[in-house]
């Protein structure tokens, strides 16, 4: 529901998404994002010839179909592997003006790209998540952003609404 709310958030907003088409928030969030005419970037862990997971091929062609692209800094014919996708995620935080984190555990893909974020000084937006459910595994790295200072808490549409307009203010969205 929440990585839905980011896409349409940054559909309205007319600022791309950028992602790396992976199951589950990186999925909800491009989806919501070109469903409303919002444009996304998706960042491949392989060639250019081949969608992985094959699942997120509709959702592909709905990127470009919706003037978004998919960027790969592999070769057609490279297969997807496990170090490629740590190596996205320095693609995908590089390419961002800000990195807004919905899910993640306390290591991870989202916590490799946080920390590439870090090193780009990029700013970092954190779901928070409500403390009755803060501990499954899957969401306790928000809490350790949070805690730690790593990232700015927000809620949903009206936090990052707020906080996109302070970039824009800032210079830091032109």
């Amino acid at each position: 529901e929440k990585a839905r709310e980011i896409g349409l958030c940054l559909a309205e907003q007319n600022i791309p998404l950028i992602s790396g088409l992976a199951v589950g928030c990186d999925f909800e969030s491009q989806f919501s994002c070109v469903e409303n005419n919002g444009t996304s970037i998706g960042i491949l862990a392989h060639g250019l010839d081949t969608i992985a997971p094959l699942s997120s091929s509709p959702l592909a062609d709905k990127i470009i179909s919706n003037s978004g692209c998919l960027l790969s800094e592999y070769p057609i014919g490279t297969p997807p592997r496990v170090s490629n996708y740590v190596e996205r995620n320095r693609i995908q935080s590089g390419l961002s003006k800000a990195v807004i984190v919905i899910e993640t555990g306390e290591e991870g893909g989202s916590m490799e790209t946080v920390k590439h974020a870090t090193k780009q000084k990029r700013p970092i937006f954190c779901l928070s998540i409500p403390e009755a459910i803060c501990n499954a595994e899957s969401n306790k790295g928000n809490s350790v952003l949070i805690r730690e200072k790593i990232a700015t808490p927000i809620q949903g549409h009206q936090d990052l609404v707020k906080f996109i307009a302070e970039l824009k203010r800032g210079g830091q969205l032109s």
